[in-house]
């Protein structure tokens, strides 16, 4: 999943024209949402790892994939762990106020619109990546694809 689909390719689901004038969305934030739908996808497998493995197991698992993630991202390791981590517990209590407002201020911190797009409910496309990232990575496991 890391690297079996270059992050780039995240740049066919960013914001139409009309929208990216609208909302001021900059190249900056084009390319931190095209690497954040790559953060999400991994965090919907560790969803399903937490659910299945000890919590050894699942540290483990945890920082071996932000390391790779990183490292595919361009990134740093600690801050994708620690978004990793984030995003796991934010979806298995059910934070979705918590988890969508990571998800924008990782992406889109910096633009003048944060706040409209909050209440527009734009944060909610982390909550649809991370689950179909966990039912996609479910399936494979149950033999179901």
């Amino acid at each position: 999943m890391i690297r079996g689909i270059p992050w780039q390719e995240n740049f066919r689901l960013v914001p139409n024209d009309e929208a990216q004038r609208d909302l001021e969305i900059t190249f900056e934030q084009k390319e931190r949402l095209a690497k954040e739908y790559h953060v999400l996808s991994i965090a919907g497998v560790l969803i399903f790892l937490r659910q299945h493995y000890d919590d050894a197991s699942y540290e483990a698992t945890l920082n071996d994939l932000a390391g790779r993630l990183a490292e595919a991202l361009s990134l740093d390791r600690l801050i994708v762990g620690e978004a990793l981590g984030q995003y796991v517990r934010y979806s298995l209590a059910g934070e979705t106020n918590s988890l969508e407002t990571l998800y924008l201020q990782r992406v889109y911190d910096d633009n003048p619109h944060f706040f409209r797009m909050k209440f527009a409910g734009i944060g909610s496309i982390a909550i649809d990546r991370i689950g179909l990232s966990f039912d996609v990575f479910r399936d494979a496991v149950n033999g179901e694809l």
